[in-house]
């Protein structure tokens, strides 16, 4: 089961309209920390590379100009380069969730919700990797942002979705202390009592 998908471009298309913003080294070689040549490397570590370049350029202000259609192609590039966000090494995964966590602070800046895909994939993430010590610190982070950038509802759906699908309680004790301890912080934000 998912939620509807938005308008989400094929790999060429996000290929081809990140090339054309002037990403620092774009085309050179993933030796030389490229960054299409390293998100297409066998190597994790010029994987790793290229998604930090990616976060990187989510915080400039060529980014921000482009708007969510940057950030819509950037995700499509992120996906299928980690195995629809299902790398089995930290460190990409680790990557992926601060180029989301990036994506949140620009859709922060235009005042606009994430995307159905992109709250879904990010709360895949997170909660199927939340019960692993390394993730203790980045999941609940994301999960947070993913609250303040689209409506509870919807995150809601996303994240129960993936708890079903998984045969742990420990995913669905964190997730439910992360969500109170979201609402507790949310309300003392807002002088609000719960």
């Amino acid at each position: 089961m998912s939620i509807e998908n938005d308008s989400i471009p094929s790999l060429e298309n996000a290929i081809e309209y990140v090339a054309g913003l002037n990403v620092p080294n774009w085309d050179v070689d993933e030796e030389e920390g490229g960054v299409l040549s390293g998100l297409k490397s066998s190597n994790w570590k010029f994987r790793k590379v290229a998604l930090d370049t990616l976060t990187e350029f989510t915080k400039s202000a060529k980014a921000s100009s482009e708007g969510t259609a940057y950030a819509t192609h950037v995700l499509v590039l992120a996906k299928f380069h980690t195995k629809l966000f299902k790398d089995s090494n930290f460190n990409i995964l680790k990557a992926a969730i601060e180029l989301f966590v990036a994506i949140c602070d620009l859709y922060e800046s235009l005042n606009v919700p994430l995307g159905n895909w992109m709250c879904q994939d990010a709360a895949f993430i997170c909660v199927s990797r939340i019960s692993d010590k390394k993730f203790a610190s980045l999941a609940p982070m994301l999960l947070s942002r993913l609250c303040e950038m689209q409506l509870p509802k919807l995150y809601s759906i996303c994240r129960f979705l993936f708890l079903n699908q998984l045969n742990h309680p420990c995913p669905t004790k964190v997730c439910s202390f992360g969500q109170r301890s979201f609402v507790m912080n949310l309300a003392s934000r807002r002088s609000v009592k719960v």
